[in-house]
């Protein structure tokens, strides 16, 4: 039996995950509450995180919750805006830090819960 080397196969493998134009993806979801706690529902959330990342728009399910995979042309750290129902006007606005991964790799479920400010 004929064994064919592996470690060609290894550096393309390597040279196509390290390449500046692997896109990367993150898994984030939360839940969306307003002040005294209370779900959000069917209302919609948007993120924006810069030019290397489409902003998209999901909506909260039946119990105020979101999901959704972000796609950027470059792994890496974005500052992501995330607002409720807008990023305009939004009722809810945080900001926070997303870990994009080369698409593909393991990569950690991204947690972020939107609460709206107590009422005046």
């Amino acid at each position: 039996m004929t064994r064919t080397p592996i470690w060609p196969l290894l550096v393309l493998v390597s040279a196509c995950s390290l390449g500046p134009d692997v896109p990367g993806s993150a898994d984030v979801m939360g839940h969306v509450t307003d002040h005294i706690g209370a779900p959000l529902v069917a209302t919609s959330v948007v993120i924006r995180c810069g030019t290397a990342v489409a902003p998209v728009q999901t909506t909260t399910d039946s119990a105020g919750w979101y999901g959704l995979q972000l796609a950027s042309t470059v792994p890496g750290e974005y500052l992501c805006s995330f607002g409720v129902p807008d990023l305009e006007s939004p009722r809810i606005h945080v900001d926070r830090r997303i870990f994009f991964v080369a698409r593909g790799d393991l990569h950690p479920l991204q947690i972020v819960h939107l609460q709206e400010g107590a009422s005046p």
